[in-house]
């Protein structure tokens, strides 16, 4: 996705922008970009601890990513010149799009999003590190204007600034959003939200028959626990230095790859889940986030701070989970499972999206 050329007066945003963008693809392919594009873009303040090879301004994952990027739009092909002025036309769109004085309609909530972003990780405690945050997500706000900013947006840019300069994370966000079928999850109503619900919960209908059943019985919808895992690609849940594991195999090999994640986890679970008697038992094990700060209600009749009775005893397991396995501890197993064979084939996967099609037309 080559980064359009924007002149002075030139409108910004919305798919004016967006349609040039992909007309001649980011040119991001072979070694010798790597190196020209040394000469542009200046070093940053990434912290992963990937190996950088001879580039200072991604690690080499995230150079992984710039090439599975452009296999994706089938410009390895092309293998086009790439000119000096290319590459700065690349960093001019980006600093266009940070620095032009419209405002967004999303500023205010991605601020309040800022904070919520990695609290923990250093990288992110800084002021630089969330001003890059920051200009990313407005920048993208203003490039596809029909989209703008979905929460969970933050926690993937985030893990792309984690490995990378703000300009290349930009444009494999950009990209990312684009070309791996994220725009229907992040369009108006989600409609994509809805889609991957429904194949999760087909696939664990056919692979786990007795969890899937256990969790109907209870009344745990799909949209309760794995709402956060499509928006988020599972980026606000796997640890920083893991979620680049994630994202290698999600490049090469997409939804399929994300499906298995997904049923490796619920596996990961299953015999916990298989004991739980409440809903609250089972988003404890598989939300992977304190539920503490949700199950808190602010009563605007009391002016009171309330628990709801359904979570109350949720409040018991608090602060004893990490003591029995930590999160990076799931985590590595269940990408190391997701690794070892795939559980989801297209085929499967392509039944799916049919009937949920036929529902959704004849609901509508």
């Amino acid at each position: 996705m080559e980064p359009p050329i924007i002149q002075q007066g030139d409108e910004l945003g919305s798919h004016s922008v967006d349609e040039t963008a992909v007309q001649n693809g980011l040119p991001l392919a072979s070694s010798s970009f790597f190196l020209k594009v040394k000469t542009v873009f200046k070093p940053s303040s990434f912290t992963c601890q990937c190996p950088r090879g001879d580039v200072d301004y991604c690690c080499e994952r995230a150079r992984g990513w710039l090439t599975a990027v452009l296999e994706k739009e089938q410009l390895n092909n092309k293998k086009p010149n790439i000119t000096q002025s290319q590459l700065e036309s690349m960093r001019q769109s980006y600093t266009q799009l940070t620095r032009t004085r419209e405002l967004s309609d999303y500023e205010d909530q991605i601020c309040k999003d800022l904070g919520r972003t990695f609290p923990r990780a250093e990288q992110f405690k800084d002021e630089a590190g969330l001003e890059a945050l920051k200009r990313v997500l407005l920048a993208y706000s203003r490039y596809d204007k029909s989209v703008g900013y979905v929460q969970g947006m933050n926690f993937i840019a985030g893990q792309l600034l984690y490995h990378c300069q703000e300009e290349i994370a930009f444009w494999i966000f950009a990209t990312l959003i684009e070309s791996f079928e994220l725009r229907h999850v992040f369009e108006r109503h989600l409609p994509g939200l809805y889609r991957h619900g429904s194949i999760i919960d087909g696939l664990l209908r056919q692979q786990e028959p007795e969890l899937h059943g256990h969790l109907q019985e209870l009344g745990v919808l799909v949209e309760m626990y794995a709402s956060d895992w499509v928006i988020c690609l599972f980026a606000s849940l796997v640890p920083l230095h893991l979620y680049a594991d994630f994202l290698d195999a999600f490049f090469a090999r997409g939804w399929l790859y994300f499906y298995t994640v997904c049923l490796c986890l619920l596996r990961h679970f299953k015999r916990r889940l298989l004991e739980q008697d409440e809903i609250a038992g089972v988003l404890y094990h598989i939300k992977f986030k304190s539920l503490e700060k949700r199950a808190i209600v602010f009563n605007e009749a009391t002016g009171e701070v309330e628990k709801p009775g359904l979570l109350s005893k949720l409040f018991e397991y608090i602060g004893r989970r990490l003591q029995e396995e930590s999160a990076e501890e799931v985590w590595k197993q269940v990408l190391k499972a997701s690794q070892q064979g795939p559980l989801v084939e297209g085929a499967t996967v392509q039944q799916l999206e049919r009937a949920f099609e036929g529902a959704h037309i004849l609901i509508d």
